[in-house]
């Protein structure tokens, strides 16, 4: 970490104190943000075009797309999302999952659930998921979605500025 800034390195130290781990030389974060897609909800998994602007990260290898954060190495990755979703819709619940390279892998999110019946209730509701997986270098480490309500209309939009996704290699 001895190229990062002051800023970048404290706030990786900071990450992976609140995570467990402890700050040391040659550790690989990378964070994004999470682009403000309107979901298109259906009862399968549907990946997500949705990684934004690198917010954090430590080590040159990181490459990413559109559609994932890309391996640099063989080894184990902790994968983490908070998605949080609006809707001016009742009733709209949706789950997130981590994809290799484009098929879901093992677990899945919280449901997010948006009760909103008027204005006055919450419109927004976040899903969670913390994962750890084996990938080869060049893997796609991908995110996709599906509506788990039994109402075949509700959509959703992620909110950006609430979002992100995040990958540590631990190995």
């Amino acid at each position: 970490m001895a190229n990062l800034s002051y800023e970048d390195r404290k706030a990786i130290e900071r990450y992976l104190f609140l995570n467990g781990y402890e700050p040391s030389v040659g550790v690989s974060l990378i964070k994004t943000k999470v682009l403000p897609l309107r979901l298109n909800y259906t009862l399968d998994f549907t990946s997500l075009n949705c990684f934004g602007d690198v917010t954090l990260k430590s080590g040159d290898l990181w490459e990413k797309n559109k559609s994932g954060i890309i391996a640099p190495a063989d080894g184990y990755y902790q994968m983490s999302l908070a998605i949080v979703t609006r809707s001016t819709e009742q009733r709209v619940t949706t789950a997130m999952a981590f994809t290799l390279n484009g098929n879901v892998i093992l677990g899945e999110s919280s449901n997010a659930y948006i009760r909103n019946i008027t204005e006055d209730y919450i419109a927004t509701a976040s899903s969670t998921l913390t994962n750890v997986h084996y990938f080869s270098a060049g893997d796609v480490i991908g995110v996709a979605t599906k509506r788990t309500d039994e109402r075949s209309n509700t959509r959703a939009t992620i909110v950006e500025e609430d979002s992100m996704l995040s990958v540590i290699k631990l190995s």
